[in-house]
């Protein structure tokens, strides 16, 4: 059955809580250039489990550092104020939706994996832009998925079965079948929690490229990334391949990114090797 609601009254049927108030604030204090890592610190440990789970994902291969972070303190030192803000954006939203009711906590951990190897390709496809670009790129990969998190929420058996197997559905399938997509509810959700609008469009039209008004290149950055780890996750022999072998939407991102499908490939051997990245489903 269709849904005849718009993103903002999905959110509200799912009873979507209000920004955590740990996420505003570490949003705040990372844009605040004054702002201490003892500072920083604090903010983070007011949530142990955040503290935990923080702790866990820079000590993953994602993050390549020589010896295990135990504190994060040294995560702050070791990784910066804009890395600590985007892993706890991302894992904020994991631990929201955790704790709401019929949450499939599975499917949630499967998410955040998509969204952890999104965020570290997306970084190394940008390589050449700004820090400031790199960051924002980063940020949008790691969110970019949390209105899959709300489709499945809100639509249940009728989700899954749009999934086909699959970890998400196909986005025309559900404009078609839900009357929304999760691009749409996911950049709502972003906006109303306060996310600056740049990312809030890169998130939500990282499906519509032709239709985003700001700098091309950085949905195309998110889009070959995002578009790249899916194929992955259903034809992990397509790093084989030769570029001119590859699917026509897939060619046209490597051009339009300017990235250099040799190096690309490469890169993504390794990090599925070390991580066992693309073998979750």
């Amino acid at each position: 059955i269709s849904c005849l609601m718009n993103p903002r009254e999905l959110l509200k049927a799912c009873q979507i809580p209000s920004v955590p108030i740990v996420l505003r604030e570490i949003l705040e204090a990372t844009d605040n250039q004054a702002m201490t890592s003892a500072a920083l610190e604090k903010l983070v440990l007011k949530d142990a489990g955040l503290s935990f789970q923080l702790l866990k994902t820079v000590n993953s291969s994602y993050f390549a550092l020589r010896s295990k972070v135990k504190v994060v303190s040294q995560a702050i030192v070791l990784l910066g104020f804009p890395t600590i803000k985007n892993i706890t954006a991302g894992l904020v939203l994991l631990e929201t939706f955790s704790k709401m009711k019929k949450a499939d906590q599975d499917y949630l951990k499967k998410v955040w994996q998509c969204s952890i190897e999104t965020a570290g390709l997306v970084k190394f496809i940008a390589k050449k832009e700004s820090k400031k670009n790199q960051e924002n790129l980063v940020l949008a990969a790691m969110v970019h998925h949390i209105g899959h998190l709300i489709l499945a929420q809100y639509f249940g058996d009728q989700y899954k079965r749009l999934c086909e197997g699959q970890l998400f559905p196909n986005c025309e399938a559900e404009r078609v079948e839900l009357g929304l997509t999760h691009a749409s509810v996911g950049a709502e959700l972003l906006q109303q929690w306060k996310f600056q609008e740049e990312l809030v469009l890169l998130v939500g039209q990282h499906h519509d490229r032709k239709n985003f008004i700001e700098d091309k290149k950085q949905v195309d950055y998110l889009s070959l990334a995002d578009q790249m780890i899916l194929l992955l996750e259903s034809n992990p022999g397509l790093l084989e391949l030769r570029e001119n072998e590859l699917p026509p939407d897939l060619k046209n991102l490597l051009k339009c990114t300017e990235t250099s499908w040799t190096d690309l490939s490469s890169s993504l051997r390794e990090t599925s090797s070390e991580a066992g990245a693309f073998k979750r489903v």
